[in-house]
Formats: C-alpha cells, structure tokens, sequence
C-alpha cells in the first residue's frame, strides 16, 4: 500500500475497486436460447428501437460468434428476457434467457467469449390458445371495419340522426334490390360486407313477418317505406343524398343522407394496404366520388398507380372501392374485417397453448372410435376436465364405467387420466406409461377434430397409429388436438410408408397439419406444459453441441463451456470436450426446480431416480 509522507500530510492511496480479472487465457464458450428478431437498443434514446439485434435474425441460428464486450454482446443478442406475470419475475421459467445473461455477466470481468444462440424461436413458446397465424402476403389491403365511418344519416323531421350500420354478409348481387335475413329489427341499416359492392340496406318490416332489408335508394325500398311527412308540411317519397357535409338535404323525413366527406361524422373509409417489409399497415387515402372521370379530376397530379377512392352509386346505394393501375381504374380486391387480415401459420412455426382442450378415442383392436361411439353412455361431453375428483356426469347424470376424468390440479404430472369403476365405486389411474394393455394407452397425433363433434366421430388422418397394434380396449390420446404440448406446423405433411403386419402401408399426403414436436419420454408418456416447452429448447441445444462443426475447428480455441440452465446437456458437453482433446472445463448446474435440501441434493448428485 503506497505511504506518502511529508512533514505537513500523509497520504494512503487505497485501491478497494470491486472487480476480479479472469484468468490468464479464460476463454468460455456458451450456447444459449433467445427469443428472435429481438430489439436492438438504440444508443442515442434508450427508450426507442430503431432495429432488430442481428444476432437474432433467424438466419443466424447456429452462427459462431466471438464477443469481446457487453455493448457488442446486447447489440447483438438484446436485452436477456425473463418471464414476468403482473410485475413479478417467474424464477425458473422454461423461457428465461439464462445463458445469455451469464455471458453478459461474464463478459463483466474479462473481454472475449464464443456464443451461439441455438436455433429455436422462444417467443413461439410463449403461451397462446388461439391457433397462430402469419402476416399477409405484401400488398394485401384491408378495408378495416372497426374504424370505418359510413356517413350514413337519416332524418326525423327534427334533426339528421347518425346511424351505425350493422355489418352483414348478405352477398346480394347488384340485380336484387332486396334480401330475406331474419336479423335486425324494422328501421335497422346494415352494410353488405359479402362481397365488394358494400351495399347499404334498410329493414323495412313494421309488423315484423316479412323479415325483408331493402337496398337504400331503389324503387323497392321506396314502395316499402312508403310516403313519409315532410318538413313544413305534406308528404312524400323518401330518397337518398350524396351530398358532402356542407351541402345539407332540406328535408327530414326517412330520408337518407350519406355524408360523402368525413367531417361531423361523415365517411371516412380507413383502407390500409400492408408493407411486408416493415410488417405494418399503412393507410391509404379513400375519399367518395361518383365515377373515375371525377375521381382523375380531384386528384390531378396525386394521382398515381395505388391511388384508391370509392365510388357510389345513389340508384343502389352502393359503394365500390377502386384502385389506379397507372391506366384505368380497376376494383380493388380487399379484405373487409373488424381484424387485421392474416395467413395460415408458416411452416416450422411452433405452437404451445395451456387451454385445456382433449380429445381421446377407443380402440377395439381393429379401429379407432370416438369416445362416445365406442362407449354411448359415458359422460356427453367427453373426458372430464377438473381438479377435482367428479362425483356424477358434467350434466349432472350418475357416472359409468369408463367414464375419464383428467386431473388439471397437478400440471407437473399432467394428464393424469382415471378411469371410473362401478364395482368398486372409485377412480382409477391409468399408467401412461403402458401401451401393451387393454387398460393402457397411447400418445400419438391422429385428428385435426376433438371436443365434443370428435366424441362421435371415428374420422382419422392417414398418419394415426394402427388400431390393430394395440389391444381392445387401448384408449387413444390424440396429441394432434389436445394442448399442453408443443405442435410443429408443417405443410403437405404425409404419413410415413410402412409395413403393418405384413401388408405394406405407402405415405399418403394428408395436408397441412399441425405436428407434435415435443415428443414422448422413453417410457411412452408425453412430454406436457413447461416440460414440454423444456424439450423443445433441450433438443436445439444439444444439436448445437452435437452437428455444430465450427466448435471443432482446429482455429477456435476455448476452454471452458456452459449452457447455463441446462443440466441436461452435460452428456453433450463432455462428448465435446473429447472430440477436442478435453482441453476445456466444464460448468454444470443443478435443476432449478430442485429442492433446497440435502436429500434430494444427495438424491440427485447420485442419480438415485436414474
């Protein structure tokens, strides 16, 4: 410790800094899980992102990579995700990014580390019931029915009362002038959103028998309405106005006035059209004109290939939206949805949803049943989802043998399936593990179908198991529509050839489906809820470990390896270190769901559950 003394001061110089160099020559390599296209954090505003982190573009799954600081390493990979729920951080989440935030934490202390980010999309691990979708194709336009004003009036001899129309899919050819459809009450006004004409109906049914709209402005919906009051005095037939918003109809009668410009509540077409590279919708102008030589006048020079407008017709009332090709205006083909327009879920995505939804089926060694038509008296609505034990039917109705119940209290352990007994009046559990028996049974994927239209319905697609290779009385699990797992969408899926007591059994195209990727244990039962979601990361990683051929590269040099959250990629990292002539140090962790006692410690570090 440096003393200076003079004979006036003493100074001690203390160096009490908090840091710890790594070794001379430490350098680890750590393969981790993010989500993708993560936000890459703008320096200038740590509020804003201005860009996806490259490192976690799909393409760059795989990628070995060197990383000497922890600016590179988060404008690379982004901010470590950890799962909250209301605030509260959720330790041990499947989907936390654990190995990612060691290496920032590494990095803290010394300047180089390999990373690779193994390729398996987190976010899609993420909880959702509804099935997923993907984004339009680009170009596609919406014509967005939640924001769009119609600028539709009518009048009462006092005032012009707005009218919301209701949005009906009549479909109504521009040839008929009026339509049958039991909804909506007399005086009601409705938008055919069946097809691109966007007619505007009335209900005209004051003894509401004839449960017949009109299409505003015709003869037909004249004669029905009938001659009406008019203001000042005297009667007559109603009409319908375009007018804009400063142009106001004298009368108020039943008349309808359709606002053409969007002040006051006039119409306002919010059309968007969508960006497939910056994945968002951008709205178009729409304004109202009564045909293309009007529409080219106002626009004078705007006008260019995609401008849109939209012309009505006051014989009809009916509203058709047109886009400029460069040289004539054309119909726009639209989408019209309260909604934002999407696809089917692309190919590879990955689907994990916690809504308890089931589907099993009943063999009899040569076919597989529904669940109803192989047992009429069993519960109505199928296996019986609760986290109780159920003393009678969902309706109510005493139980019957073979009646299911599916225990939703232990989602560790789940499905726990029972069976009802009426010898001895109790719930037995079946053995998951047993695909022999006729009390056992079998995860596979089988039916698109489930819930209660499945219970009476033997429909399979041409990849569910053979019945015949399972005993009568084997029940059916069918992964493909039951949640709780973590399904693959693959186009043009197709069952495997193979042969089946002798008779060969060639690949048939069943389509797109969704196909279970979380797999099953080695004793048959399935991998389920965060289990699940865990297999699907451990795979990724461990392939990482296995196939990566940069790792092995005589130019690279580490010494130390982790897959910080995973235990279960020991066995990986040891074959590696022996393909690299053992030259690294390991780091291994225990589970961290583990109990924080010296029992199961001992039990663990002994493998006494193997």
């Amino acid at each position: 410790m440096p003393q200076l003394v003079s004979p006036v001061v003493q100074v001690i110089v203390s160096d009490e800094s908090f840091y710890a160099g790594a070794g001379e020559g430490t350098i680890p390599l750590v393969i981790f899980a993010t989500q993708q296209n993560k936000a890459n954090p703008n320096d200038s505003d740590p509020f804003l992102t201005t860009s996806i982190a490259p490192g976690t573009v799909p393409e760059e799954a795989g990628r070995l990579r060197l990383i000497t600081s922890q600016r590179e390493l988060i404008e690379t990979y982004g901010e470590p995700i950890f799962a909250q729920e209301a605030g509260t951080p959720l330790h041990g989440d499947e989907l936390n990014e654990y190995g990612l935030h060691a290496v920032m934490q590494y990095l803290g202390i010394a300047d180089r580390a390999f990373v690779i980010r193994a390729d398996v999309p987190l976010e899609e691990l993420i909880a959702q019931d509804d099935e997923p979708v993907g984004p339009p194709v680009n170009g596609t336009h919406w014509l967005d029915l939640t924001n769009t004003e119609f600028g539709i009036f009518q009048g009462d001899l006092t005032q012009w009362v707005h009218i919301v129309p209701s949005l009906f899919d009549f479909d109504v050819d521009i040839v008929d002038d009026s339509v049958v459809d039991v909804r909506g009450v007399d005086g009601d006004f409705a938008i055919d959103i069946g097809n691109n004409l966007l007619g505007l109906f009335e209900k005209v049914d004051p003894t509401n028998t004839s449960d017949t709209w009109f299409r505003v402005g015709t003869a037909a919906w004249q004669t029905a309405v009938g001659v009406q009051d008019r203001v000042g005095g005297g009667t007559g037939t109603v009409d319908v106005t375009y007018a804009p918003h400063n142009e106001v109809p004298t009368f108020h009668d039943r008349h309808v006035w359709v606002k053409i410009t969007d002040p006051d509540q006039g119409a306002d077409y919010v059309v968007k059209v969508f960006n497939s590279t910056t994945q968002i919708f951008t709205q178009l102008f729409a304004p109202l004109f009564s045909n293309d030589t009007e529409a080219t006048t106002e626009f004078g020079t705007n006008l260019v290939a995609g401008s849109i407008y939209v012309q009505y017709d006051p014989t009809k009332s009916t509203h058709l939206i047109k886009r400029y090709d460069g040289n004539n205006w054309i119909a726009l083909v639209y989408e019209a949805k309260l909604t934002p327009p999407t696809t089917d879920a692309p190919e590879g995505r990955l689907w994990y949803s916690t809504e308890f939804k089931v589907d099993i089926m009943a063999g009899d060694g040569q076919n597989w049943f529904g669940y109803l038509n192989r047992f009429p008296t069993t519960d109505p609505n199928g296996p019986i989802l609760s986290a109780t034990a159920p003393i009678t039917q969902s309706d109510g109705t005493i139980l019957v043998d073979n009646d299911l119940w599916i225990d939703t209290s232990d989602l560790e352990n789940y499905p726990l399936i029972f069976r009802w007994t009426t010898a001895t009046l109790e719930w037995i559990l079946l053995d998951n593990s047993d695909q022999t028996t006729p009390q056992g049974i079998v995860f596979e994927d089988a039916r698109e179908i489930g819930g209660i239209s499945g219970l009476s319905s033997n429909t399979l697609d041409s990849d569910a198991p053979d019945a015949r290779l399972f005993a009568s009385g084997m029940l059916l699990f069918n992964m493909r529509f039951s949640t709780l797992n973590v399904k693959k969408r693959t186009k043009d899926h197709a069952s495997e050839g193979t042969v089946i007591l002798g008779d060969f059994v060639p690949s048939t195209s069943i389509g797109d489906r969704w196909v279970t990727q979380s797999g099953l244990k080695t004793d048959g039962s399935p991998f389920m809820g965060r289990k699940a979601q865990r297999r699907i990361v451990v795979v990724a990683l461990q392939s990482e470990f296995v196939s990566n051929q940069d790792i092995r590269s005589e130019f690279i040099f580490f010494n130390l390896m982790a897959s910080p959250g995973y235990p279960e990629l020991m066995d990986e990292m040891i074959s590696l270190n022996v393909d690299i002539k053992e030259v690294a140090f390991i780091i291994g962790d225990t589970p961290s769901r583990l109990a924080p006692d010296g029992t199961s410690i001992q039990n663990y570090a002994t493998n006494a559950a193997n």
